[in-house]
């Protein structure tokens, strides 16, 4: 679907945290909206204003109306659940997931952002309840990216490459969250 950039302003105001006016430098090449994979261009299309393509999460932001930060949020994440468990009940991890634990804790503490850690496994060995337990070693609430809608539909690949890449821009500015991509199978599978 081709979307007018003067539908999408209040929606983009939001996620940007700007005043409606001036978006269209952000609609350029190496602009925000497109790189945080919002929107596309049509090559085709002749202008830029014609050629403006929605991204899977534009089309779900703008159908769903969201228009504050929390809302937007919560479309894109869900709480991770916490645990019952804790680092004490992985002891073959244990010792590394203390040394993720206070690396994020200290990251989290500097206002520092970008730390990244990857967790690979077979499906059901406990990758999502050990994300769940560093997080509370840290004491930081962990949000995970959706992999379905409120209806239950899936997301596609770019739907939650999408929802990832907002997500951080929305919350880069927090020092009290970790952001957790699960099953990222699908999205490289």
């Amino acid at each position: 679907p081709i979307c007018h950039p003067d539908r999408q302003t209040g929606v983009l105001a939001v996620l940007l945290d700007q005043q409606e006016k001036g978006l269209d430098h952000r609609l350029e090449e190496h602009g925000r909206l497109r790189m945080l994979g919002l929107v596309g261009v049509d090559a085709e299309a002749g202008t830029l204003a014609k050629g403006i393509v929605c991204g899977e999460c534009l089309r779900r932001l703008r159908r769903s109306g969201c228009t504050r930060v929390q809302q937007i949020l919560h479309l894109l994440l869900e709480a991770l659940p916490s645990s019952e468990l804790s680092l004490a009940d992985f002891p073959h991890l244990y010792d590394d997931g203390v040394l993720i634990a206070d690396s994020l804790q200290c990251a989290a503490g500097n206002g520092e952002s970008g730390i990244n850690v990857l967790f690979y496994g077979a499906p059901g060995t406990g990758k999502s309840v050990f994300s769940a337990c560093v997080a509370a070693q840290a004491g930081l609430r962990a949000w995970k990216v959706r992999s379905s809608t409120d209806d239950g539909h899936p997301l596609d690949r770019a739907g939650r490459l999408g929802a990832y890449a907002i997500a951080q821009a929305l919350l880069a500015e927090r020092s009290d969250c970790v952001l957790v991509f699960d099953e990222v199978e699908d999205v490289f599978g």
